[in-house]
């Protein structure tokens, strides 16, 4: 089974040349610098929660444009359909590993985009989650 875990992305320009916003450019720069870290297969440090621990095999974060703003997909691959409880916890570990985990050491990494670079921020206490069964 895959769910997905979806909320926008929030951009911080690191260059006053090239200011930063939602696009399909830095969709894809995100994205090519995700899968260059090895670090970002997020299920490694999930233990024992609502026994997610064994039914979670995959956890990866990617992002896509909507045509106005780069949004967060997370893809979280089960051996099996979890139960509204194991969402829930699941939505809350991964809102922890993008506040305080895994997002915390990746948001303040500059993206090079032009002559500048850009963040990205994954985590944000204003948006909820679009949690879908794929």
């Amino acid at each position: 089974m895959k769910y997905t875990f979806e909320a926008p992305v929030t951009l911080s320009s690191y260059s006053t040349a090239q200011p930063v916003d939602g696009s399909q450019t830095a969709s894809n720069r995100i994205n090519t610098y995700l899968h260059s870290d090895d670090g970002s297969e997020l299920s490694q440090w999930l233990h024992g929660d609502a026994g997610l621990d064994k039914v979670v095999t995959s956890i990866q974060p990617s992002t896509r444009y909507n045509g106005a703003d780069v949004i967060s997909v997370t893809v979280c691959e089960t051996t099996q359909d979890l139960s509204q409880d194991q969402i829930d916890v699941l939505a809350d570990y991964i809102s922890g590993q993008f506040s305080d985990g895994w997002g915390e050491g990746f948001e303040q990494q500059m993206i090079p985009l032009g002559r500048g670079g850009f963040c990205a921020s994954f985590w944000s206490s204003s948006h909820g989650w679009d949690i879908k069964l794929v």
